[in-house]
């Protein structure tokens, strides 16, 4: 159980860095297109995994402070 949290953390996190960072500024995506981007990858991987709900929900609460920590190093 930990690892599919793992897994989809990381999974969910590099998503929301590609689609809010890398997309607007070197592709000229809009943002209303990232965002659509995003939910859509999102949802392909909750509905894809065989995670109960807690997991997901615990992927979405560790990936943000995840997301955080790759714009800081990278940006």
């Amino acid at each position: 159980m930990a690892l599919r949290i793992v897994i989809t953390t990381i999974i969910i996190a590099i998503s929301l860095f590609l689609t809010t960072t890398v997309l607007p500024d070197s592709m000229g995506v809009s943002e209303n297109v990232s965002i659509i981007v995003f939910t859509v990858i999102v949802a392909i991987v909750f509905k894809l995994s065989k995670n109960s709900t807690a997991v997901n929900w615990a992927s979405l609460l560790l990936s943000v402070p995840l997301f955080m920590v790759l714009v800081m190093f990278i940006y």
